[in-house]
């Protein structure tokens, strides 16, 4: 039985016990054992036990490093421990721990941590790789055998794993000296142990590794693939800012006239409530359609009688556009995003907050059952989507994507924004917050204010206006991962109905409220991150004539050196006088936007 298996019956046996309790058909003693059973508290109730696939000598260094015991986690080592739960079945999980406790809790000079847990996280990831590589080329190899060298440059060039950038590789690699480095200072403090451990150790490079040459490799080739994915966001700025507020201004407009239908609908006979929507310029006119979730079941599966999850859900369905003369126009970047998000071959990027973009609940299942439906009857595909959940989604994404490009803002930066009651100030148009920045290993630093200029205002305010219509009180809490940095309690902008956004919420947030619109370069497609938006920023103010000591303030860097990474890229021309390749709403909210390398 797998990992996942076992995690889905664990979890199932909670949600039964869970159900009984409430019903009162269960005994209330064992209302304190259900924690052990909660997908967010299981960690917390089994501690380093969870790491039961680890030999007690290992298990016993994690514990005594982390200065901590075999029921409890210290919260800035959960990351870890959770990267160690899923390497449990891998042939190398063990190596992978032994790694992880020979550089937690490390000292320098008696006093300075060594390594910060993110740092110790990604040499897991690094160490992971390699082992992994090794095992695909042989997977009989024992460690004590193993050349090390011949491994490492095999891996380096790619022999072993071509699918990851070289870039990448160097930096594994680079990582995996780390964790030799670190298994070392280990067995000098404790050789006691040694023989205990040998048959896990990782394999020590007999050459020494030109770390320098490897990092220099490293930064070319990095600064070379900044340098693509700087001129793929670059070139077509303009037309991208123009495609997202387009499309924000469209899906709220179409947000308020769904509100209506869907009233209507309510108090009608029950029958389908059609409405059009014409866009702003005239450009196109949308047909949509409001039908209950229990409708769409009954259709699906040729019934009369829906299943109990559909009872009081509405979607509103597409039913295509036309232009003033009534011609059909073709599809526009709503069917790519169901498509992604519900189609059997569906996109990676379908992890999303809880009722945002897309219905909470088991309404997505009655979704990918009806566009599976579609597919296998070689019919046009039916596309559903929650209004609410819809507008909230691309109202989000274009306010993330607008405050990162305007203000120059990190991704964890963005998830830090509280708007409850002193911690956003409405001064002159424009709102000020503050927020604690990127900080060194796990201190604690001092807030830094930003300001959202009146520019995306709008963008800021129908966030926050279609959160509270939608969910009528704010949660209350911590941004992901927000404990482990001593932040506080409260009300957060990116938050959903139950739980904060992750970083991976916020990214695909992004992504669909932008798909369509080009992003590459010499023929080199691009991702959109955060990061990307920020180098943009950095772009827009070079053309604007900041000096680089005022955009060092912005970025909060406390070296010039790395304000370089940014404003040292060079693009072509002038990108705020770019002219904007899309000329309607109808054409920003299309699927596929025309590239500037074809015009």
């Amino acid at each position: 039985m797998s990992v996942k298996q076992r995690r889905k019956i664990f979890l199932s046996a909670g949600f039964v016990l869970s159900k009984a309790l409430a019903e009162g058909r269960a005994p209330e003693y064992l209302r304190e054992n259900l924690t052990i059973f909660s997908q967010s508290r299981y960690l917390d109730a089994l501690g380093w036990n969870n790491l039961n696939h680890l030999p007690q000598v290992v298990l016993q260094l994690l514990i005594e490093r982390s200065k901590s015991h075999e029921l409890f986690i210290p919260s800035e080592y959960r990351k870890i421990a959770v990267a160690l739960f899923g390497y449990r079945e891998q042939p190398f999980g063990v190596t992978v721990g032994l790694v992880a406790a020979a550089m937690l809790g490390e000292k320098v000079d008696g006093y300075r941590e060594r390594n910060a847990p993110l740092s110790i996280l990604g040499v897991l990831y690094s160490v992971a790789a390699v082992m992994k590589a090794l095992e695909k080329k042989d997977p009989f190899a024992s460690l004590d055998t193993v050349n090390a060298n011949a491994l490492l440059e095999e891996y380096l060039d790619g022999q072993l794993d071509s699918g990851t950038l070289r870039s990448s590789r160097i930096e594994r690699v680079n990582n995996y000296q780390l964790a030799v480095d670190a298994q070392k200072r280990l067995l000098e403090s404790k050789p006691h142990i040694t023989d205990r451990l040998s048959r896990w150790l990782l394999p020590i490079p007999q050459q020494p590794i030109d770390h320098a040459q490897l990092a220099n490799d490293m930064q070319s080739l990095r600064k070379n693939q900044r340098s693509v994915e700087v001129n793929a966001l670059m070139k077509n700025l303009t037309t991208r800012l123009y495609v997202i507020a387009t499309r924000a201004e469209v899906f709220h407009h179409f947000y308020e006239l769904s509100k209506k239908a869907r009233q209507q609908y309510v108090q009608g006979d029950g029958s389908p409530v059609v409405f059009h929507q014409h866009l702003h310029d005239g450009s196109a006119i949308l047909k949509w359609r409001v039908v209950s979730a229990a409708a769409v079941d009954c259709d699906l599966r040729g019934v009369t009688t829906a299943r109990r999850f559909t009872d009081g859900h509405i979607l509103t369905e597409y039913l295509g556009a036309t232009d003033g003369s009534g011609r059909h126009l073709p599809e526009t970047f709503l069917t790519t995003v169901y498509h992604g998000c519900y189609a059997p071959a569906r996109s990676s990027r379908t992890n999303l907050p809880r009722g945002v973009l897309r219905p909470a609940g088991q309404i997505n299942k009655l979704l990918r059952e009806s566009i599976a439906a579609d597919l296998r009857e070689q019919r046009p595909v039916r596309v559903y989507v929650d209004a609410n959940a819809f507008s909230l989604g691309i109202a989000y994404g274009s306010l993330a994507i607008l405050i990162i490009i305007t203000i120059g803002m990190r991704q964890h930066e963005l998830q830090q924004i509280r708007i409850d009651s002193g911690f956003s100030e409405d001064v002159d148009d424009i709102i000020e917050f503050q927020i604690y920045p990127k900080a060194r290993k796990r201190d604690r630093k001092q807030k830094t204010s930003y300001a959202i200029p009146p520019e995306i205002l709008t963008y800021f305010f129908r966030v926050f206006d279609l959160h509270e219509e939608i969910w009528p009180r704010w949660a209350v809490g911590f941004p992901k991962n927000g404990s482990e940095f001593q932040l506080e309690s409260g009300e957060y902008l990116f938050y959903g109905e139950r739980a904060p956004f992750s970083g991976s919420d916020i990214i695909n947030l992004m992504h669909w409220t932008a798909v369509g619109v080009p992003l590459e370069f010499d023929n080199k497609a691009v991702e959109q991150t955060a990061q990307l938006m920020r180098h943009g920023n950095a772009q827009i103010k070079k053309e604007l004539k900041f000096t680089l000591n005022e955009i060092q303030r912005g970025f909060g860097h406390r070296s010039g050196k790395t304000t370089r990474t940014y404003t040292d890229i060079e693009t072509q021309g002038n990108h705020l006088e770019t002219p904007v390749l899309v000329r309607t709403a109808w054409e920003a909210i299309s699927a596929v936007l025309p590239n500037p390398e074809e015009k």
